[in-house]
């Protein structure tokens, strides 16, 4: 995750906790997801990974409000995820960046993590239920 994040936190006094997943456990989890989308194409940079994401989550829907605090809560709805459990989520912001993060604080801190105005895409791995989704800070949802 980005310093200036951290800093923002800091600043506010928030005490959000987080994993910082090292590029080793990235790529076992992007070797996974190619596995399980059968993608045999090698992912060389963030523009081909990201691309190749977009090819395979066919299932579109929009969130307006994704980089609004309840933007999360929103999305868990559409996802009929139980936003009372405390699952953890790995968000993968590129190739040798991903985080691991429990839902409940995903829920809490959610616009000091996701910053549509900066992070343009991540892609979100709900391990409880199997799950990757692709965000964009236009609002679309790919599943």
């Amino acid at each position: 995750m980005e310093k200036f994040k951290q800093e923002i936190w800091k600043k506010n006094a928030l005490n959000i906790k987080f994993d910082s997943l090292n590029s080793m456990h990235t790529q076992s989890l992007m070797n996974y997801f190619k596995l399980k989308y059968d993608i045999q194409l090698a992912f060389s940079d963030n523009a081909t990974f990201f691309n190749e994401v977009f090819s395979v989550l066919k299932k579109e829907e929009v969130i307006l409000s994704i980089n609004e605090k309840n933007g999360f809560i929103q999305l868990c709805q559409l996802l009929n995820i139980d936003i009372s459990q405390t699952d953890f989520v790995t968000i993968i912001w590129n190739l040798n960046n991903s985080d691991r993060i429990k839902l409940n604080v995903l829920l809490e801190y959610w616009e000091y993590i996701w910053y549509g105005t900066s992070d343009e895409l991540c892609l979100l791995y709900f391990s409880k239920k199997d799950l990757f989704i692709l965000i964009s800070d236009y609002g679309t949802i790919y599943m």
